[in-house]
């Protein structure tokens, strides 16, 4: 006896570009945090 069993069709949808971003933002130095950004006081620099 051969049981066979229907796997069920999966249709996935990509959307592509569903957010715009720059990666021009992304390379600024402030992008993530101004405190950053502005470097800091405490930490010495090599």
């Amino acid at each position: 006896m051969i049981i066979h069993l229907l796997k069920p069709e999966v249709k996935i949808l990509v959307d592509r570009d569903s957010i715009k971003t720059s990666f021009e933002d992304w390379a600024r130095s402030s992008h993530f945090s101004r405190t950053i950004a502005k470097g800091s006081d405490t930490t010495t620099w090599i």
